[in-house]
């Protein structure tokens, strides 16, 4: 049985290749409600039926380390804007957040309930500079500007996987206008955030970029009033049943 700290933060990766998506669907997939089945049959792509299905009995393996509680067994809910959390019938202090990008799922879990994180992956093509003048704030698109290509793509991918890790901490994911959160880098391991909202102290943030291997890029975010997490661990699933502990490479932070 895993336990966390109020000052730590866990984050459990897993590579979706390791995965057998036929006899994960066959053995698992009873354990998704029925509002889960009919998404996970909504999606046409094979790709996201993977992502979808996965991701939530992978969520539900690394919540049942916490507490015992069978991975069948857990209920979810989710916010107006879609932010997944536990149904409080489980009275657990116990708050988490998922994301993917092509073969990649990483979940965060945290005692801290505005918790977000977001992982990209470069393969993903897009039209990156008609994006940042559509969603990012006037300096970053000028800072961008001013960069080489290569060095455009990279901090376009930097500055879009914080922005979501803040918005999704604060529960609103894209629709909470990614404008409205902007960063600079002060120094080649330090960030800096400005966020327009009359609700939010920056004092309570604490924002990491956090090295995975490429194409992807990772952000993490936490908002909380007198907390200060002190470490980060990370766990890599090998299978359902099997994870082993990974050293987790802190780039920048705030």
């Amino acid at each position: 049985m895993f336990n966390f700290k109020s000052t730590q933060i866990h984050l459990w990766i897993a590579d979706l290749d390791y995965f057998d998506f036929f006899e994960v669907q066959s053995e698992s997939a009873a354990w998704l409600s029925g509002n889960e089945i009919g998404r996970l049959n909504h999606y046409r792509s094979s790709t996201r039926r993977k992502q979808f299905l996965l991701g939530r009995v992978l969520l539900r393996v690394v919540l049942s380390k916490y507490a015992e509680v069978a991975p069948e067994t857990w209920k979810f809910q989710t916010n107006a804007h879609g932010k997944l959390f536990l149904d409080p019938s489980h009275g657990l202090p116990i708050f988490f957040n998922l994301s993917h990008a092509d073969n990649r799922v990483i979940i965060a879990v945290s005692s801290i309930r505005d918790l977000g994180i977001d992982i990209e992956s470069m393969h993903k093509r897009r039209a990156f500079l008609k994006i940042a003048n559509r969603y990012f704030a006037p300096d970053e698109i000028k800072s961008l500007s001013n960069l080489s290509t290569p060095l455009q793509v990279l901090r376009f991918f930097e500055l879009w996987t914080l922005k979501e890790s803040v918005l999704k901490a604060c529960g609103f994911g894209l629709s909470g206008n990614l404008s409205r959160v902007r960063f600079t880098f002060p120094s080649e391991d330090k960030l800096s955030l400005d966020f327009d909202s009359s609700d939010n102290d920056l004092a309570n943030w604490q924002i990491w970029q956090i090295e995975i291997s490429k194409p992807y890029f990772l952000a993490l975010s936490a908002k909380s009033a007198g907390i200060k997490i002190t470490e980060i661990e990370s766990q890599k699933f090998l299978s359902l049943e099997q994870t082993v502990s990974e050293k987790t490479q802190i780039l920048r932070s705030n």
